[in-house]
Formats: structure tokens, C-alpha cells, sequence
């Protein structure tokens, strides 16, 4: 009867001890994801006021990534080229002037098409 009831405390003792091992396991992976996607955000965070601007428009082209074709445009402004995706509803020629926003950030500048113009291009 004694060694019955040690084999079964032996017994729940290494279920409860492997489910814990298990559960603080995941909660390391899970603490190290939330690290590196908070340090990812705060990377990325704006870190000042939008700007608006304006640059030529150089050249245009495709760019593949995850989402497939994008099209895109370099642009020069201020002295430097800025490569910026080209939404379906903007239509840019070479050489028209095209409206601009960037933000910085803590890695330098993010620059977009200025979703505030209905027509960024002319």
C-alpha cells in the first residue's frame, strides 16, 4: 500500500513538474517575442512632426517583395533620391512634381506619397 501511494506522488509530481517546465518554456519564448517586437516598434515610432514636401519624380519601376508587384518611384528632394511606393490610384509621369510626406524616425526619415492630396502628381 505505501509503495502504491509513492508511486503515484512520484507519479504527479513528474506530471506537474513537466507541465511547469513546459508553461515556463513558453512563457521565455513568449517574453522574448514581446521584447523584440516592442524594440521593433520603438524603432520605427515617429519621432517628430510630418513634413510636407515635394520632389521631381526621376524614374519609375517594379519592386517585388511579400505582397508582390509594387510600383514605385525615385524621386529626388532636396538634393537626394528617395525611393517611395506609388499607390494604384496615383498616376506620375517622369519629370511632374509629386507630393511628399516624411517623418522621422529613430533610424532616419520615412518618406510616403502625402495621403493628404488627392493628386499628388502634376
Amino acid at each position: 500500500m505505501g509503495t502504491t501511494r509513492n508511486l503515484k506522488r512520484h507519479i504527479r509530481a513528474s506530471v506537474i513538474g513537466h507541465f511547469l517546465s513546459q508553461a515556463s518554456g513558453f512563457g521565455l519564448v513568449a517574453l522574448g517575442l514581446a521584447l523584440l517586437f516592442s524594440a521593433f516598434f520603438w524603432l520605427l515610432a515617429p519621432r517628430g512632426e510630418v513634413q510636407e514636401l515635394s520632389g521631381t519624380v526621376l524614374r519609375m519601376a517594379f519592386r517585388e517583395d511579400y505582397e508582390g508587384s509594387q510600383r514605385v518611384a525615385v524621386v529626388q528632394v532636396e538634393g537626394r533620391e528617395v525611393t517611395v511606393r506609388l499607390p494604384m490610384r496615383v498616376r506620375c509621369d517622369i519629370g511632374d512634381t509629386i507630393a511628399l510626406q516624411t517623418t522621422p524616425v529613430r533610424i532616419g526619415t520615412a518618406t510616403r506619397v502625402s495621403p493628404a492630396k488627392t493628386r499628388p502628381c502634376g
